[in-house]
């Protein structure tokens, strides 16, 4: 062989090697990708190259066999939108053989796949979800803005033998929808969840290294989402601010007052009547129901009160919340408060209604409280917001205005802040009160505070 024959052989090697390389461009963090598994989570910052990287691994999959994939996000207002530009660049750039990228699919003539892309909103409107049920791979981008209803229809429809669905996102909110369903408690036998970040990537290009600098020093808040996969940062006007609302969840104080039960009843046919109990400082949630007779929740508040002489406060404006109320005063209950959310607050100068008094005051009182550690009451009690009436007063937004957000009712919040509600003078008899007195006396003395590492 002659040494320019050589030579070819040796660039035609290396060109393979590099086009390998490439190829293989996985950041560690993500190689377990390649394994099966049902659910796969991978979420994560700007720059860790969790799209890109599952871009390859199923071009890869699908050049060797044929797959089915149907490449979703909620909303697809265009084929560009989607991830069809990213996949659409990259095929060409990896080589595999038999790829036909078309305007609205993309399809490999050798191994038989197929790559189609829609909005999960289209389709729940439409129906159509069934149609997809033979499909092998579902992977859903920018899966934070999906709402619980759309991977509700999704998921169990794709349900071919080693089918997968995955979702690609970076953490909008404290608890968005795919977060919770499939991150916080996961079976690792049928879910696999990644968070990946920029210093994950091997390959973290400069040019994104000194926009992302630019953003840590002009706008710390914003970087911590954009590039650290943090839940964006609250809201301006909202009501409870979340380092707050932490520490009372990580606090633990003793159960040392009069026992206080605030009840939010159910509104609607898939609501949940939540009730939580306050003693002292410490409060928890005593239970939830859902399509119980008012009579039947009665009774089980009933059960756990100390005396007749509790603190009872319930929301009048739920199903049911009338024979609630007049039942446990029947039943002698000297203090039960039927609260009217929209109705006259104490201080009328500052406050608009009653609701918007109730989350001011509690947010007054968790300096000094332990509340239970739930993300969902988190959300509720840092993601509801106030604004200002024609006469200045601060004025909570509705639980419509809540539900169109979080696609749901803020009853958890509801339920705790009646914990902490005094609405008027408290009716006790001579023995209670000296036991009330003395109980703070002992709480002052002791100051018993601590916190959960």
């Amino acid at each position: 062989m002659t040494k320019a024959k050589f030579k070819r052989h040796d660039q035609a090697y290396l060109l393979r090697l590099l086009n390998q390389m490439d190829k293989d461009k996985i950041p560690p963090i993500l190689k377990p990708l390649w394994n099966p598994c049902r659910k796969k989570m991978i979420h994560g910052g700007r720059g860790s190259a969790k799209t890109q990287t599952a871009c390859r691994i199923i071009i890869r999959q699908a050049s060797n066999y044929k797959m089915r994939v149907l490449w979703a996000r909620e909303v697809l207002e265009s084929i560009q939108e989607s991830l069809w530009a990213e996949l659409s660049i990259l095929i060409p750039k990896l080589g595999y053989p038999g790829w036909d990228i078309k305007e609205k699919k993309i399809v490999n003539k050798k191994s038989g796949s197929k790559f189609i892309f829609k909005g999960l909103r289209d389709i729940r409107a439409a129906r159509s979800m069934k149609g997809y049920s033979h499909f092998d791979r579902l992977i859903v981008d920018e899966a934070e803005a999906v709402p619980r209803e759309s991977w509700i229809m999704a998921v169990p429809t794709i349900r071919e033998p080693g089918s997968e669905v995955w979702a690609i996102f970076n953490r909008y909110d404290d608890l968005d929808p795919v977060y919770e369903l499939y991150c916080l408690k996961y079976n690792p036998k049928t879910t696999m969840v990644i968070e990946c970040n920029w210093r994950n990537n091997p390959w973290f290009p400069e040019e994104l290294k000194l926009e992302m600098e630019e953003m840590r020093e002009t706008d710390y808040d914003l970087y911590l989402h954009v590039w650290e996969n943090q839940p964006i940062a609250q809201k301006e006007f909202a009501v409870m601010d979340r380092v707050l609302v932490d520490i009372a969840m990580k606090t633990i104080f003793p159960a040392d007052g009069l026992q206080t039960i605030g009840v939010d009843v159910a509104r609607f046919g898939g609501d949940k009547t939540k009730v939580y109990e306050r003693r002292g400082a410490k409060c928890i949630k005593l239970f939830e129901r859902k399509h119980e007779a008012p009579i039947v929740t009665a009774r089980e508040i009933a059960h756990k009160a100390d005396n007749k002489y509790i603190q009872i406060n319930i929301d009048n404006g739920g199903l049911g919340a009338g024979g609630m109320i007049d039942q446990l005063k029947l039943w002698g209950f000297e203090n039960v408060n039927s609260i009217n959310f929209g109705g006259n607050p104490k201080d009328k100068k500052t406050y608009g209604n009653c609701v918007t008094e109730m989350y001011f005051e509690t947010k007054e009182k968790l300096t000094t409280a332990s509340i239970p550690d739930n993300n969902i009451l988190k959300q509720d009690l840092t993601g509801r917001l106030y604004k200002y009436d024609v006469k200045q007063r601060k004025i909570l937004e509705t639980k419509k205005e809540f539900r169109d957000r979080y696609n749901r009712s803020p009853d958890d919040g509801d339920a705790l802040v009646l914990c902490f509600y005094n609405p008027g003078k408290i009716k006790l008899s001579g023995d209670e009160k000296k036991k009330m007195q003395k109980l703070v006396k002992e709480r002052i003395r002791s100051n018993r505070r601590r916190f959960i590492t």
